[in-house]
């Protein structure tokens, strides 16, 4: 997956015209897939996958309109996953906030 600062290079350069770039930075599609040993389904394509069984699926998505005004209120209080990062940057990043600080002599 290419970075925004990437897309938006190529567009201005005119190696990708503005369907491509659209194309690019839309989010991934979810794709389902059913864990026959454990019954799951999976939800693949987010961040991590997500596992449920088909009964708390179902109960999610009767409730999705009650979800969906409580991310509408809490709008403020909450982040949105930037799809335009790519995955290598973001490891990048986390090892950079978890690395160890070498001890200072004493």
């Amino acid at each position: 997956m290419k970075t925004l600062d990437e897309i938006l290079k190529e567009l201005a350069d005119g190696r990708m015209n503005v369907e491509e770039a659209a194309a690019a930075m839309t989010k991934p599609k979810l794709k389902f897939r059913v864990n026959e040993e454990r019954g799951t389904v999976s939800a693949i394509g987010l961040r991590q996958p997500f596992v449920l069984y088909a009964d708390q699926w179902r109960l999610i998505l009767e409730q999705a309109d009650e979800l969906r005004k409580f991310l509408d209120d809490n709008a403020h209080l909450t982040k949105e996953f930037d799809t335009t990062i790519d995955r290598f940057k973001r490891s990048q990043e986390r090892s950079k906030a978890t690395a160890r600080k070498p001890k200072e002599p004493s």
